[in-house]
């Protein structure tokens, strides 16, 4: 009579928590997702209307009636990179345009900041948004 090789059987080894585990991660997944696309909707609608108001505080750090002159650029993009950090813009210094009428323009950009897009390759585009904006002086 010959032996037969049985496969060994292992033990189920029992985690205790386990299943509450299971239950808070398919419960957390869905909120982290749920709240790393509303941080991503926030930042695409808002980075527009912020940039904005970094022009326009460039344009009015220009005085009424000045030249725009280096010296002139300079004040205007501390003008703007000053409400820009408010709201945790970057303004690209290479963008930054002071025209002859006073009028500025440069290209701001932010990150949303996520918990879970941000680690994970096709999603990582997503939180990135970057805009061309300018303003003009205003006719007085």
């Amino acid at each position: 009579m010959t032996a037969t090789a049985h496969p060994r059987r292992t033990s189920r080894v029992h985690v205790p928590g386990r299943r509450a585990l299971t239950l808070i991660t398919l419960i957390a997944l869905p909120v982290v997702v749920a709240a790393d696309l509303g941080s991503v909707a926030l930042v695409k609608v808002s980075v527009e209307d912020d940039a904005g108001e970094a022009a326009r505080a460039g344009v009015m750090a220009i005085q009424y009636g000045q030249t725009a002159t280096p010296q002139t650029a300079e004040i205007a993009f501390r003008a703007a990179k000053e409400v820009a950090d408010l709201h945790r813009l970057t303004i690209d210094p290479a963008t930054f345009v002071v025209t002859a009428d006073g009028s500025v323009r440069f290209a701001a950009r932010r990150d949303a900041p996520t918990a879970l897009f941000k680690h994970l390759p096709g999603l990582r585009d997503l939180t990135d948004t970057t805009v061309t904006v300018s303003a003009q002086r205003p006719n007085f």
